[in-house]
């Protein structure tokens, strides 16, 4: 990894990471919409408790703590709004900050449009405010932002929306590849950025036991894999190291348990403590 994001910094894409993780569908990655009895992503509400797994390089952080909490609403059908805040401590050698980050997104179930709204704040103080709508059409995507200025974004037509890479994620893992490579964009480092998600799949049955936790026990018969995904920033010219990695237990419904992220100078897991699943509105 780069290794050269601050904390702070670092958490935007990473929870913008954990946000996709829990958006899975089925199918392949194309634009078509679902259809009636199509199987979706459970509508659920997680939490989880974030901590450092390890400070190296030149890192100063000695600890952080936090807890992220979701929350998936929509249907196959409909599309997916998804709620997430994240707050955490963070423990360095001369401080300790707050860190308080809220996302708010809507990706069409036809992949024609995806809405994001996030706020950051140090503390009290709001330090990034992003509004954005990414519209595809004309052979491309184009994404308007209002928030924190007003400009305009063109994006070649391959580029994914979080629902769809997950869709071609899950797709490719009921197909047993391995492998699955695509471009991505999720509104990250203020709606500027578009990643390149170079994905390893285990084998079905992967990953890590499930939490004993509440609602957990119908998922127990559920395909799982363990999934680990380098994000490529490829803005400044071809990177050979990527942003980060992330790694976590994908469960066909679009659960995610054991959660780690890897940015070189430091990590962070994320363990499943709280899962309530909730009604999902079938298509009809």
């Amino acid at each position: 990894m780069k290794g050269t994001r601050s904390t702070s910094a670092a958490f935007g894409p990473a929870v913008v990471a954990v946000t996709a993780c829990v958006i899975a569908g089925s199918s392949g990655a194309g634009v078509q919409a679902a259809t009636p009895g199509e199987p979706g992503l459970a509508a659920h509400r997680a939490v989880y408790e974030m901590s450092l797994g390890q400070s190296r390089g030149a890192s100063t952080v000695t600890d952080i703590s936090g807890r992220l909490v979701f929350e998936v609403q929509g249907s196959a059908c409909a599309g997916y709004s998804v709620s997430r805040r994240f707050v955490s401590h963070i423990a360095s050698e001369q401080s300790v900050t707050t860190n308080d980050q809220r996302l708010t997104t809507f990706e069409e179930p036809d992949g024609s449009r995806y809405r994001f709204i996030s706020r950051s704040y140090h503390g009290e103080t709001l330090r990034e405010s992003v509004n954005g709508l990414a519209t595809r059409r004309d052979n491309a995507v184009h994404v308007d932002l209002s928030e924190p200025q007003d400009s305009e974004l063109l994006l070649p037509s391959d580029v994914l929306f979080p629902f769809q890479h997950l869709k071609k994620l899950i797709a490719a893992a009921h197909n047993g590849e391995t492998m699955v490579s695509a471009n991505v964009f999720e509104g990250a480092d203020a709606g500027q950025t578009v990643y390149e998600a170079s994905a390893a799949i285990g084998l079905p049955g992967s990953g890590a036991v499930l939490p004993v936790i509440a609602d957990i026990e119908p998922l127990s018969d559920l395909p799982r894999w363990h999934v680990d995904i380098a994000y490529f920033d490829h803005s400044e010219g071809l990177a050979e190291l990527p942003e980060y990695e992330f790694s976590y237990t994908l469960l066909s419904n679009g659960v995610s348990t054991d959660v780690f992220l890897d940015y070189g100078d430091f990590t962070l897991r994320g363990e499943l403590v709280s899962l309530e699943l909730l009604d999902t509105p079938a298509c009809e």
